[in-house]
């Protein structure tokens, strides 16, 4: 219980001090083949996306040792699970967070991709990664600063910049 608390008190503190990056109309430079070759963490990010707040950490806990991938829990919660269709290249524009994110790891894997259950402190330093959350991705800085934004390319775009700066 008090693992689920935290993880909770965790999505509660994003969403106060999450700094909303404003539209920029950026177009991330993915191609045809970083979408290909980034299906299967496509597949993997949408099993995490779909998972109600806290459920991974819950069932390793009610299931200790048994636990192998993300799927398991996936399944024990909603046993009609099917894979998502992924939104086409051409619109990419519009597509949400979860669609686009593998292909931007493919273009820069120097960011890495963070859940809401791994260790880690978002008020403490501790370089820029991706944070996927229950239904949200935040991206996070060294400072630290937590940036949302409903296009992901608009939060690549922030990355790109700050580190040109």
């Amino acid at each position: 219980m008090v693992g689920s608390l935290l993880i909770m008190y965790r999505h509660i503190h994003l969403l106060a001090v999450c700094v909303r990056v404003r539209p920029q109309g950026y177009l991330a430079p993915v191609s045809k083949y970083h979408y290909e070759a980034s299906m299967d963490l496509f597949n993997l990010l949408c099993m995490h996306i779909s998972l109600p707040v806290a459920a991974r950490l819950n069932y390793r806990h009610d299931f200790p040792g048994m636990y192998n991938h993300v799927s398991q829990v996936v399944y024990f919660h909603n046993s009609q699970y099917t894979r998502i269709a992924r939104h086409p290249l051409a619109d990419i524009a519009n597509a949400p967070a979860v669609h686009v994110l593998p292909a931007i790891h493919e273009l820069y894997p120097e960011i890495p991709i963070r859940y809401e259950e791994d260790r880690f402190d978002p008020t403490k330093p501790g370089g820029w990664y991706w944070l996927l959350l229950a239904g949200r991705v935040y991206l996070v800085t060294p400072e630290p600063a937590v940036y949302h934004s409903d296009n992901i390319a608009d939060l690549l775009k922030h990355y790109i910049d700050a580190v040109k700066a």
